[in-house]
């Protein structure tokens, strides 16, 4: 086991205020977290770009906007399938 952590309640709890903040998260799990409230499903095609850190506070209510502010601010190329299916590359 390891030691405890102290949680970040804020962050913790910012889904229940339509907010998700990331601090320096890796890319693929502020995906995992975008994919659990939007419909469809987005797809990393890259490990290298997986591992690239995430700061931000994304509207519940805006993701796809979320989407498109990843895409401008990190070094990534979305080709999107319809409109619920989005690969990161």
């Amino acid at each position: 086991m390891s030691p405890t952590e102290p949680a970040d309640l804020r962050v913790a709890t910012a889904w229940q205020r339509g907010k998700l903040i990331f601090e320096a998260t890796p890319l693929s799990v502020v995906i995992d977290e975008i994919n659990r409230y939007r419909p469809g499903r987005i797809v990393l095609l890259s490990e290298t770009l997986a591992r690239h850190p995430v700061s931000g506070v994304f509207d519940l209510q805006r993701l796809d906007a979320a989407l498109s502010t990843i895409e401008q601010t990190l070094p990534v190329t979305a080709y999107r399938l319809f409109d619920r299916f989005v690969f990161f590359r």
